[in-house]
């Protein structure tokens, strides 16, 4: 989807038209086999979610590899923190 406005003037700011101009790109998402399990197995025995994560659970959403088990354990994962039994924090990794 392209973003197209117009400014006060009726013309394209120049930060539209370099958008405009660049070509989409299609990058391949490719995850480390089981790391979604170790992400799991982490967040419910710390009970709180990592910034790094929250990141790692953004790219496994775009996988379209992902089998239906792996769905539905991200599906639990969020679930739960909306019901607020796993806490967000905005550190970067749980090493201390």
């Amino acid at each position: 989807m392209r973003v197209r406005s117009l400014s006060v003037t009726g013309k394209k700011s120049i930060a539209h038209r370099r958008i405009e101009s660049q070509p989409a790109m299609n990058t391949p998402v490719n995850l480390i086999p089981c790391a979604l399990g170790e992400l799991f197995a982490e967040v419910n025995h710390s009970g709180y979610i990592t910034l790094a994560d929250r990141y790692g659970l953004m790219a496994a959403i775009f996988d379209e590899t992902l089998t239906e088990e792996d769905k539905r354990s991200i599906d639990r994962l969020l679930r739960s923190v909306c019901r607020g039994r796993i806490k967000l924090v905005n550190e970067l990794s749980a090493i201390k």
